[in-house]
Parts: structure tokens; sequence; C-alpha cells
């Protein structure tokens, strides 16, 4: 595993006296890709804007390919790259002028390659007033990748792509990766963040940030039981607060620690429920991720 390109310690912010980020830590890998997901105005996008020094925070630190952000001071960041909200362009310019006009040092094999990837061939010339809402997207995307070298951030990017140049982002996305390029991604979609990301990231309401490893550990901790008393269990289990649901007939629990384990199967036993078959999920990570955001409240 490469150097941490992306390392935030500590980073809280407030505004108007309410806390938005809370005490936020994140270490993003060389050449990895990092999801980010979380409810509607949790701060997702106020974090992403905190790296990028869009907005300013109160306390904590970022460090950015070896350059460090604080409240105080704000260096300039080069080799990041940054979609946020929805791309700036300039509408009476082609999507190419668009994206040379934000660096001078173009990488013009991986532009050619994007283009192509992205079927951007037929418009790309032609001015953007006459784009739909993909197209312009895309333009967004190859601008935040052209302009980072080292780290890209993009906020949404999928919003407004069809599923084609969906399945052609991941696939730019992952092989820019693999040559060591570090994504940061936010998305409402968490099938697609499954599919793409390395690792995730939960931001709950009130500014918590919480690791999610898909690749590890954490995907693989819930278990379907079938007993005799479904109903029973369920209700059990929800006053204990402990995560679980209803699926295909059998109870769905979260084993995901010891202590939680034993104290499922102590209200089994308690309650003279007979549990007949046991067995792990395939499963669901959109689910898990769910469950995990809810607890997080």
């Amino acid at each position: 595993m490469g150097a941490a390109l992306l390392q935030i310690s500590g980073l809280t912010k407030t505004y108007n006296k309410r806390i938005i980020l809370d005490n936020i830590n994140m270490s993003v890998q060389e050449g990895t890709i990092v999801g980010l997901v979380g409810p509607n105005g949790v701060g997702k996008t106020t974090l992403m804007k905190c790296i990028l020094e869009l907005t300013p925070f109160s306390q904590g630190e970022i460090v950015v390919n070896g350059q460090t952000i604080t409240a105080r001071k704000k260096p300039k960041i080069t080799e990041i790259g940054a979609l946020i909200e929805s791309p700036g362009l300039y509408t009476y310019l082609s999507g190419m002028d668009n994206i040379r006009l934000y660096t001078n040092d173009v990488d013009e094999a991986l532009l050619e390659r994007v283009i192509t990837i992205f079927k951007m061939d037929h418009y790309i010339q032609k001015k953007v007033s006459g784009y739909s809402l993909g197209m312009r997207q895309k333009v967004g995307i190859l601008q935040a990748i052209i302009t980072g070298k080292k780290v890209v951030i993009l906020d949404e990017p999928i919003n407004g792509l069809d599923p084609q140049s969906v399945v052609d982002f991941r696939t730019i996305i992952q092989d820019l990766a693999a040559t060591g390029v570090t994504f940061l991604i936010s998305s409402h979609l968490i099938s697609e963040l499954e599919r793409l990301a390395d690792n995730l990231y939960i931001l709950n309401n009130g500014g918590h940030l919480e690791a999610f490893d898909i690749r590890g550990g954490d995907a693989n901790h819930w278990f379907e039981l079938a007993t005799t008393n479904n109903n029973k269990l369920l209700t059990e289990l929800t006053q204990a607060t402990i995560s679980t649901h209803q699926a295909h007939g059998r109870v769905v629990v979260n084993l995901a620690t010891e202590a939680t384990t034993k104290t499922v199967f102590n209200i089994i036993a308690a309650n003279h429920i007979e549990v007949t078959e046991i067995r792990q999920t395939d499963d669901d990570l959109e689910m898990q991720i769910l469950d995990q955001m809810k607890r997080g409240k």
C-alpha cells in the first residue's frame, strides 16, 4: 500500500454555533478509491470543499500530497482536481476549450483516451450550450481528471450519466487508480460505490465520520436465522438495540462482535426459541451500510 496522499486529522467545522463536521479523521492511500456516503445534508460536500480550500474550517488539519492545510494556513494545493456539485462550464465555449482553460499541462494521451471511452468525440469541439446534462457531467469529470494528477475529488459524479456511461466511468477511474491516482468519491448510489471503491467512509448526522471496510471484515457479519418464533426473536432483539430485520422468512442479524453474538444467543435461549438453520448472508452491502447509517444518527 502506498503513502497517504490525503490525510485528515481532527477536522471540525462549525457554522452559527452548529457543528457541521465533528473531529473528522480520514486516511486515503495512494492509488486507492475511497467512497463517501451519508444522508442528504450531513456535510459530504462541505467536507470536500474543506479539502479544496473552498470553505473554512474551525480546527484540525488536512494534508494533501504533502501540503498541510489548517484553519489559518492555506497553501496553494497542486496536482488536485475536483468536480463539486455540478460542472462550472462556460456555455459559449466548447467542451475542449473548457478543459484546456484550467491547465496548460494537459496529458494529451489521457485526454484522448477518456474522450474515446466516454464517447465524447462527436461533441467535445461543440459549444457547451447545446450539451445535455450527461454531456456536461462528462466534461466536468474530464476536467477533474486532467487537473488531478495525484488526487481527484468527485462529488456525485454519476448524476445525469446513462447506464453505459456509468460503466465507462468505472473503467476510467479504476484504470487511473491503477497508475497511482487517488480518488475520493461521494455518491448516493451505494451499489455503484460497492463496485468501484476500495473502502467507504460514512458521514452521519452530527458530522461524525465512520470507516467501513467493504473489502474486509465490515461487510460479512450478517447472518440469517431460521427459528421457531421469528416474531418473538425480532421483538426481543429490537428491544436489546441489536441490528436486525426479517427477510426470506428468516431473522437477519448483525453479529459484528463477540459480545453481540453472546447476547443474541442468550436471548434465544431465554425465550426458548429453537434455531433450525443459520447461515451467513450473501449479502446486500447496501443494507449493511444503511443500517450503520441509522445507528450513527
